[in-house]
């Protein structure tokens, strides 16, 4: 009997077997399908029961253009920061750029350049696992 997972893209179920979703046709690997074994994606408001009592919350995948298009175009604000999670250095780029009244946006828009160009180059299991999954805020 096969396990029931959910697709890392779009939370649609997805078996071992299944080499791309049914749904939307993302590729279903070995390691996406540990990660999401058990429980759907992450979405506002909902939970997922994981064990006796014990909540999952997992993220609702992002998607890796809309991040680096934000960072490339509004990296001085650190709106890219806010579309992935990391309100507190979304918050930060933002601050330092409003207090310095936009010294810092010039630091802050390579910085978002950058970043931008690192998710858009990054295959989208990649960008998931590094930026999603496992929530690393800067570069």
């Amino acid at each position: 009997m096969s396990k029931v997972a959910f697709c890392w893209k779009c939370g649609a179920p997805v078996t071992e077997e299944d080499a791309f979703c049914r749904n939307c046709g993302a590729p279903v690997t070995a390691q996406q399908s540990q990660v999401a074994y058990a429980q759907p994606p992450y979405q506002q408001g909902q939970q997922g029961q994981q064990g006796q009592g014990q909540y999952l919350k997992q993220p609702m995948p992002k998607d890796k253009v809309a991040a680096g298009l934000l960072a490339i175009l509004l990296g001085s604000l650190g709106i890219h920061k806010f579309y992935l999670g990391y309100n507190t250095a979304g918050l930060i780029m933002l601050l330092c750029t409003v207090f310095t009244l936009g010294l810092a946006a010039c630091v802050f828009g390579i910085i978002g350049l950058v970043e931008g160009i690192i998710y858009l180059t990054k295959s989208d299991e990649e960008f998931l696992n590094t930026y999603v999954y496992n929530s690393k805020p800067w570069f």
